[in-house]
């Protein structure tokens, strides 16, 4: 059982933190409250809100609509299966609202899945549609999906296929084409090279020119356009410039001439930049690196430099050109370069096929160097547990008093609600880091919102 301390009890009782530099030092203030901070309790919880990240819009298409659009391109391009993956084109799991594609055409909003559409009847514009999950989300997929057009393959799960195996038995078994295609910014080079050694009578053809899912999508969002800002020393812990020394030094180990770094977590640590809107819960931004022996070239929509033109002067044989530039450089350089790329489950299809003409390999140097943390990093990490163990610690108290003593029934929304109203009253809170799953019953990777609440 938590005691049920007053809130000022809580805050009295300081940890203190091991550092032996006067910048270290510095920050413990960072830590807790004085007599002096208004600490709102919100004893009722009439008075809490919560975070809500952005959702998409309900469409008002239809799956069936939708469907039978994506066909129509199907038919035009000569496929025979179309797969739409969850990722984005750096791979990453969570993603921005323009992102959303799966989602969009199924309906599911998880964060993992692939989605593998069939044509078999050109004419009719008829065929099968499934959604491929793990068994975090076979619940939240049968709600969510349409079982007039969808099937949910449960990953994992006895008795069903893998999506490969489902994507290859549809592409043979297609009246109209056995060819399985996809975008191929969107997959990786794992996966591409997976469809590639499976033997059977189909083909695997991803198509650049075109996403059919973007084709359809009518009032499709935007990306972020919002400023990217500097991450001052005081929390990175070590230059940009220091870095990219670092990063070099790696380079010149494994005999590479440029290094591709596609992750935007990496681009972010690299540079010390960050960014509040591009994806909710990162503080990452859309954006590509390729590093050589003399300079570095960020990939990036430039109008959202504006607030870090000179800060990215500072970076020594920094340029910045348009995102719409690096497949396009990729194809272009020089035979005798040496290529180091992120791991094949990192590295895009579309990225290995405009070097194939290179000599490459496989190396996530950035990543490696990235899971090293600086005296700096390492403190700053601890304030931010030590901050949040608090809000825990609070949380516990509050839950206690609301149930016990008062009596209250406490939805799944309120304890979110709670929560987020305790973080954000925290020294330097920028945002979550995640969704806050707050869940009772079956449902183990839940999201609550104010519409769909259980009481505790």
């Amino acid at each position: 059982m938590f005691s049920c301390l007053p809130i000022e009890e809580l805050f009295s009782s300081r940890v203190k933190l091991e550092g032996d530099d006067d910048s270290l030092m510095e920050n413990e203030k960072l830590l807790g409250f004085n007599e002096e901070d208004n600490f709102r309790e919100y004893d009722s919880i009439d008075d809490l809100h919560a975070f809500e990240a952005p959702k998409l819009k309900q469409s008002n298409v239809s799956s069936g609509e939708k469907l039978r659009a994506l066909r129509k391109l199907m038919k035009d391009y000569g496929v025979g299966v179309y797969l739409v993956p969850s990722e984005d084109e750096h791979q990453s799991e969570y993603t921005s609202l323009a992102d959303k594609r799966r989602e969009y055409l199924c309906g599911f909003s998880g964060s993992a899945g692939i989605c593998v559409v069939t044509l078999d009847d050109a004419s009719e514009l008829t065929g099968e549609a499934a959604l491929s999950t793990d068994g975090r989300y076979f619940l939240q997929a049968e709600k969510e999906l349409d079982p007039n057009h969808w099937t949910l393959l449960k990953q994992g799960a006895a008795g069903y296929p893998t999506w490969q195996e489902y994507a290859v038995r549809k592409a043979e078994q297609s009246r109209f084409s056995n060819v399985i295609s996809c975008d191929p910014e969107l997959i990786s080079l794992s996966t591409g090279e997976r469809f590639r050694s499976m033997a059977g009578n189909f083909k695997f053809e991803p198509i650049l020119e075109v996403n059919f899912v973007d084709e359809i999508w009518e009032n499709k969002p935007q990306r972020s356009l919002d400023p990217i800002y500097e991450l001052p020393l005081e929390y990175s812990g070590e230059s940009a410039n220091d870095k990219i020394a670092r990063v070099r030094s790696e380079m010149e180990k494994l005999g590479g001439t440029h290094l591709i770094i596609s992750a935007l977590d990496e681009v972010a640590w690299l540079l010390n930049l960050r960014a509040d809107t591009d994806i909710p819960f990162s503080p990452v931004f859309f954006s590509y690196i390729i590093v050589d022996h003399r300079k570095v070239t960020l990939y990036i929509n430039r109008e959202k430099l504006s607030n870090v033109k000179n800060y990215l002067k500072s970076i020594d044989g920094l340029e910045s050109k348009d995102t719409s530039d690096f497949l396009a450089d990729l194809k272009s350089l020089n035979k005798d370069s040496a290529l180091i790329l992120p791991d094949k489950a990192s590295t895009t299809y579309a990225v290995s096929e405009a070097v194939k003409h290179l000599d490459t390999q496989y190396n996530s140097v950035v990543s490696f160097l990235k899971i090293v943390k600086n005296k700096t990093e390492l403190f700053n990490a601890t304030v931010a547990q030590h901050k949040d163990s608090l809000v825990f610690i609070i949380l516990g108290s509050w839950l206690e008093q609301q149930l016990l003593e008062k009596n209250q029934k406490i939805t799944e929304f309120d304890a979110a609600s709670k929560i987020y109203a305790l973080r954000e009253q925290m020294p330097n809170f920028k945002g979550l880091s995640y969704e806050t799953i707050a869940s009772t019953g079956s449902k183990r990777c839940y999201h609550p919102l104010c519409s769909h609440q259980r009481k505790s």
